[in-house]
C-alpha cells in the first residue's frame, strides 16, 4: 500500500488545525483525517494503481480539490487556502 500526507495551509503560511483532508477513489467511496496542530495529516493503506481525488474542507476557509493520478508510492500533496469564507 501507499500513503498521502502534507499539510493544510492558510494564506500566509501557517498550518490549519481541524481541516479535514477527504480521500475519494474511482468508485466513489471515501476516507477522511482531522489534520493536527500545525497542520499535518496523513492517509495510509491506499490501494497503489489508482486515481484519487483529495478534497480539504474547513469552517473558515475555502479549498480546491485536487485530482492525483496513479498512486505506485508515497506522494506528499499540501493545499493551501484561497480565501477566507
Amino acid at each position: 500500500s501507499v500513503e498521502i500526507s502534507g499539510r493544510v495551509l492558510i494564506p500566509g503560511g501557517a498550518g490549519l488545525r481541524n481541516a479535514t483532508v477527504t480521500l475519494t477513489d474511482a468508485s466513489g467511496s471515501t476516507r477522511s483525517v482531522t489534520t493536527g496542530t500545525f497542520g499535518y495529516y496523513r492517509i495510509d493503506g491506499i490501494a497503489p494503481g489508482q486515481s484519487y481525488t483529495l478534497a480539504v474542507t474547513s469552517r473558515r476557509f475555502l479549498f480546491d480539490e485536487t485530482k492525483t493520478g496513479l498512486l505506485d508510492s508515497t506522494k506528499i500533496i499540501d493545499f493551501t487556502a484561497k480565501y477566507e469564507q
